[in-house]
């Protein structure tokens, strides 16, 4: 806040300048009276604003995933190596590098108490998906689609990854049950080439196999 102190006759102007870390106040307000009229004043003849700040949230469609239904009674078993959780894209095929996408927020969490310690990775671009068979894309929206790789549970082998050309863009910890409710890495675009993001996780406190279970809402730009 700045404070002009002491008495400012009507019709008096008044300059305040402040650097690009500090801009320019746009809300105003007299405290006490002008000596001339009876009651409190808002000051009009206002001539420049400086650097306003000006925050608007992005338009698009809400769109939400989650894996409740993937398995019965269990959510995504993971053990103590770092595996791919999930991947989300905007579809190559009929879009271009304009068509937008965010993950807005997601959630992590697991039925462990505060028995667990859990890392998890985000990464960016190319990376390279082995192991067992991949899943096929599931839509989402009109644009988006996302896949749920295989897990750990019983004997299944789960999939495994290498980070290839890809960029670890956000990491975390989830020591108990959830995680805070934490945006995406980055803004997808599609296009021949869309930039893939892929959520990967490992248990690190020991080697006892953990389930976890994760939503996901997104929003496909307008």
């Amino acid at each position: 806040n700045i404070t002009i102190t002491g008495d400012v006759n009507v019709g008096t102007t008044v300059s305040v300048t402040s650097s690009p870390e500090n801009p320019n106040h746009v809300h105003l307000t007299e405290v006490g009276t002008s000596g001339i009229l009876t009651t409190p004043y808002l000051p009009v003849g206002i001539s420049t604003f400086n650097n306003i700040i000006v925050i608007k949230q992005s338009e698009g469609s809400l769109y939400s995933f989650n894996n409740h239904a993937t398995n019965t009674n269990r959510g995504w078993t993971m053990d103590d190596t770092m595996r791919p959780v999930m991947s989300i894209r905007v579809n190559s095929s009929g879009t271009t590098t304009s068509d937008l996408a965010e993950i807005i927020e997601y959630e992590i969490g697991n039925n462990n108490a505060n028995q667990s310690t859990i890392i998890y990775e985000w990464y960016e671009g190319d990376i390279n998906i082995a192991g067992a068979a991949i899943p096929a894309w599931s839509s989402l929206g009109t644009k988006l689609q996302y896949r749920v790789y295989q897990d750990k549970y019983s004997s299944n082998a789960g999939n495994t990854f290498t980070q290839n050309t890809s960029v670890m863009r956000h990491s975390g910890v989830i020591i108990g049950k959830n995680t805070s409710n934490d945006e995406g890495p980055s803004t997808m675009h599609g296009g021949a080439t869309p930039n893939m993001l892929t959520l990967c996780m490992k248990r690190v406190d020991n080697s006892t196999k953990l389930d976890v279970w994760f939503a996901f809402t997104c929003k496909e730009l307008a």
